[in-house]
């Protein structure tokens, strides 16, 4: 019987989805009873000599070990994009050449998509290029986020049948949340980084007297306070377990770019293909959404009826007042059963048994021999 194992990096922990998301899959892949192979973090914070030379040292003896582990038709899962692009290319290819390997990739992020955003993103676009085309190609399965991006990788020459879709991050917490469906106002919740050329339209949603009455909760690292107006007020930065339980509001507002009327930019543009893993977070609290209109995650909210779309978030205030109770209340019921799935590993489990039954491996079976060979250890 096939071994599966899980790629579980030493991160240092952060209050952002960067931590979160992964950590989570490993955390799923923990419970599941696959083999953990730990890996260090790659050194941003050292020069490019030093990293050159970490990757020569350390990524490459922990490819070798992996091989070596490795026997014929085990699987591993590899969370996308990764450090060291050049040398898993090398050793992946290997390894399913010489052993039959099966490798299964969840995507993350695909910077070549996303774009390089000054001030929050740098890098090697030609080492981009290569992770999210060639590298992403040596993949038996791709687990991508939604119908819209596996479009796309489609038509970036992607075979459709290595393709599945998770539809949305799961967001583990230790607790369920409280009901959110008591108390609905005009009032929303704003999760992330409050970076201006991350999330600029925080500073312009009042702008032209627009949602004058929306009172607007911030949370998140990177504040400009000075630019706050009446209604909004920044309560800190919190551990993503633990930021669930801190929001208050009656929405959870799903946009991106500096600008109010529109998503815009590279990371708005994002928004047409990706899963933001703030959506996972509201609904993991059990908060409705408002998101933008042109979003793909705009197609699971509307399906799911956990919230509402809108153009502008200058709607906002008069698309809240249309709402009644009861339309409320439904939401918040849907996204309480959509909360309970995140929490639990739901939606990567079912994507990571898709791709296992297309390897014509049964996940059932994988997991009956890891227990016995608990039971006999």
């Amino acid at each position: 019987m096939a071994d599966v194992y899980y790629l579980n990096q030493n991160r240092n922990k952060v209050n952002n989805a960067s931590f979160k998301a992964p950590a989570d899959v490993e955390e799923i892949c923990r419970r599941r009873g696959f083999i953990s192979f730990n890996i260090d973090c790659f050194p941003k914070e050292k020069n490019r000599l030093y990293q050159k030379i970490w990757l020569a040292v350390y990524c490459v003896g922990w490819w070798k070990r992996l091989y070596r582990m490795l026997k014929p038709g085990d699987i591993v899962i590899y969370q996308h994009p990764l450090y060291g692009v050049r040398i898993a290319k090398k050793w992946i290819t290997r390894a399913r050449q010489k052993k039959d390997c099966k490798f299964i990739a969840l995507v993350h992020d695909l910077t070549t998509l996303r774009g390089h955003i000054v001030g929050t993103l740098k890098g090697n676009h030609e080492t981009d290029v290569l992770s999210d085309t060639v590298l992403l190609k040596c993949f038996d399965e791709i687990i991508c986020h939604n119908d819209r991006m596996r479009e796309y990788m489609i038509r970036q020459g992607f075979d459709e049948e290595k393709l599945i879709t998770i539809d949305i991050f799961d967001y583990l917490t230790a607790s369920e949340e409280k009901d959110k469906s008591q108390g609905f106002s005009c009032s929303v919740a704003v999760a992330g980084n409050l970076n201006p050329h991350k999330s600029g339209y925080i500073y312009k949603i009042k702008d032209g007297g627009h949602n004058k009455n929306l009172e607007i909760n911030l949370y998140g690292p990177n504040i400009l306070k000075q630019y706050l107006r009446d209604g909004m007020t920044w309560y800190g930065s919190f551990d993503p377990a633990e930021l669930p339980f801190r929001l208050k509001g009656s929405f959870g507002i799903v946009w991106d770019g500096e600008s109010a009327e529109t998503c815009s930019g590279n990371t708005g543009e994002y928004l047409r293909y990706n899963n933001p893993h703030k959506v996972s977070l509201y609904l993991a609290a059990g908060l409705p959404i408002i998101i933008w209109k042109n979003a793909a995650m705009a197609d699971f909210v509307l399906h799911n009826r956990v919230g509402i779309v809108v153009s502008s978030l200058f709607e906002i205030e008069d698309a809240v007042k249309r709402i009644t109770e009861e339309d409320y209340r439904e939401m918040c019921e849907n996204a309480l059963v959509i909360s309970e799935r995140l929490r639990s590993g739901f939606y990567f489990s079912l994507a990571l048994d898709r791709a296992l039954e297309k390897l014509d491996i049964s996940a059932l079976a994988v997991e009956q021999e890891i227990t016995k060979k608990h039971e006999n250890s």
